[in-house]
């Protein structure tokens, strides 16, 4: 059990240093990876932006700061990505709401990149978040098994809560209802109806899941990817000088130090789609050499990454216009996999439509 004391005063600083021992780190890995193979602890994360961030030239003067994360104060607590981020490029705009999608929309990205400095730089985060735990903090809960997913134990409170919060209390409102929950944008509360409309939809696969805090936070992974991606005004803001910089993933919510599962990594400029996932994990100190991790792209993010590609190119006289889809179009439209493979973030490649594994590079 942690020390609440400890914690409480260790969020008064403003230094992101860890809190877990040698040893905690070690039993924390674990019981994280069970549920999020690609975790990486939050400090070497946090190296890892900020080491691209330079190579890229971004720095507080020339780069505008914006997060998509749930509002959950755990998500902002001292050592957080979104926290040291923030304070590492100065004021930041904030995109998202509940469960971390970005409800400002289109004209929430306008307002945001209207206020970039001249010829300055974007960079976007976002993330749901998802809580494990020990068994030992539930507390007076019976809850089997060592540890348990999608509950976090919260200063001053004697037994675990949920987090996300929303996105389970959403699949908790609608997993037995029959006909779709009503969508009221005009409603009090139109930000749990939109979640509640997601779990809704996939409820069949939530139940059937092994875990459902894990299942719904995939689940809102990949919505809030989408979103991002469309919201993204690429053509008008993406000119000589001018990077976006977008990075996702999955922020793990730990006592007493949290993880990340990065699963997104790409820099838009005006020579294209870059990916820099790989270079982010080779700060990775939990998955080691020859370890085998899950592939983090799937076809269908390997369908938005060329796009993306599409879109930033599609000024090139050389580029085919019949193919420059929608994210939307592109989510659903197969894709040709016949004689080709394609190369996808962090080794991993697929040929005709099969997806083949491959092997960590140890942290330098």
């Amino acid at each position: 059990m942690f020390d609440f004391e400890s914690l409480a005063c260790h969020q008064a600083r403003e230094d992101p240093l860890p809190l877990a021992s040698a040893q905690e780190k070690k039993v924390n890995d674990a019981m994280v990876c069970k549920y999020f193979p690609g975790a990486m602890r939050n400090d070497d994360t946090i190296k890892a932006v900020k080491s691209i961030a330079e190579g890229l030239g971004l720095n507080p003067v020339n780069t505008l700061f914006s997060y998509s994360v749930c509002p959950d104060e755990i998500n902002h607590e001292v050592g957080d990505l979104a926290y040291v981020l923030h304070n590492h490029f100065g004021p930041s705009f904030s995109l998202g709401g509940l469960g971390g999608f970005p409800f400002s929309g289109k004209t929430g990205f306008s307002a945001y990149a209207s206020h970039v400095p001249d010829d300055g730089n974007i960079f976007i985060l976002f993330a749901p978040h998802c809580a494990v735990s020990h068994r030992e903090d539930v507390g007076s809960s019976c809850v089997e098994g060592d540890d348990i997913c999608g509950f976090y134990h919260r200063i001053g409170q004697k037994k675990l809560s949920t987090a996300c919060g929303a996105c389970l209390g959403a699949y908790a409102a609608v997993k037995d209802l029959v006909e779709p929950p009503k969508l009221n944008i005009m409603s009090r509360d139109s930000q749990m109806d939109y979640i509640k409309s997601i779990c809704f939809a996939n409820k069949q696969r939530i139940a059937a899941a092994p875990n459902a805090a894990k299942e719904i936070t995939d689940i809102m992974f990949d919505h809030i990817r989408n979103d991002i991606l469309e919201i993204v005004d690429y053509d008008a803001f993406v000119v000589k000088h001018r990077k976006i910089v977008i990075m996702g993933g999955i922020q793990i919510n730990v006592q007493p130090d949290d993880y990340f599962e990065p699963r997104v990594f790409i820099v838009l400029d005006e020579n294209g789609t870059h990916d820099r996932l790989d270079e982010l994990l080779a700060f990775d100190k939990i998955n080691v050499k020859d370890k085998k991790v899950p592939i983090r792209l799937t076809m269908k993010d390997t369908l938005v990454m060329e796009n993306v590609t599409q879109r930033v190119r599609s000024h090139s006289a050389h580029m085919d216009t019949k193919t420059d889809l929608s994210v939307s179009e592109a989510l659903t439209q197969p894709i040709s996999c016949k004689n080709t493979r394609i190369t996808v973030s962090f080794g991993q490649s697929f040929s005709a439509g099969v997806f083949q594994s491959g092997e960590r590079s140890e942290a330098s």
